[in-house]
């Protein structure tokens, strides 16, 4: 059986007490908070009879004038529900496909939102930035075969989710109590765009860098992991 370390991450030198098996699904995101801004990547480890499954999450969060901070997270999928906690933090989200979304509660009485698109065997690159106009706070967002993302506001929080076609990004968002339509472009290592709530009545811009994440396109991260670890310290960010 080929296993992959996940090791570095997960809290120590080595590997898991089980072995990783190639059957894991890598999805990598962001997240927006009322007091923070972040990334997470989340590993599925499907069980022997891929009934249900353990999860394993790192989530890395900025609070406004401090340094990143990482925290590791550990739970469960079942029937497409996902639950994480650890470390004063708790995440719960839904499995739709190639991607995974939910809400999260923090240290200090943070609280948010959450995205992740499968990168299993495919590049995901990640931006962080800020949204304005009407409303304004974080705007984080996620590129692959598809846009997803998430963002917090004074007025509004939730999710975002869409597509990209050629440079050209296509995105509704869905809000505690506002929901709306965005559309954007990539330019390098920037995104760039405006949104507005589905009545017109709020509008604004919004733009993002993969510099603000502190992460750059990870390509094909679960096999590169496989290749470079083989029972060592496996570096899934950044392979």
């Amino acid at each position: 059986m080929t296993v992959l370390c996940v090791g570095s991450w997960i809290g120590g030198a080595g590997c898991r007490g089980d072995a990783t098996q190639i059957g894991d699904r890598l999805f990598l995101g962001t997240t927006a908070g009322q007091n923070s801004s972040g990334t997470i990547t989340i590993v599925v480890h499907p069980d022997d009879v891929g009934t249900s499954t353990s999860v394993d999450a790192k989530i890395t969060t900025t609070a406004s004038g401090g340094a990143p901070v990482s925290k590791l997270l550990t739970g469960t999928e079942e029937a497409d529900v996902v639950s994480l906690s650890g470390n004063g933090w708790n995440l719960s989200g839904g499995l739709d496909g190639d991607s995974v979304s939910g809400e999260y509660t923090g240290p200090g009485g943070d609280s948010g939102f959450f995205s992740a698109n499968d990168a299993t065997n495919t590049d995901v690159t990640r931006f962080c930035g800020r949204f304005a106009g009407d409303d304004g706070g974080t705007w984080n967002l996620q590129l692959s075969k598809a846009a997803a993302g998430a963002f917090a506001g004074s007025l509004a929080s939730g999710t975002l989710r869409g597509s990209i076609s050629g440079n050209m990004i296509t995105l509704t968002f869905t809000g505690d109590i506002a929901s709306g339509k965005a559309t954007g472009s990539v330019g390098g290592i920037s995104v760039t765009g405006i949104w507005s709530t589905s009545d017109h009545s709020y509008s604004g811009t919004w733009s993002g860098s993969e510099a603000a994440c502190g992460t750059s396109t990870v390509k094909n991260a679960l096999a590169c992991c496989m290749q470079t670890a083989r029972g060592l310290a496996c570096p899934i960010e950044g392979c």
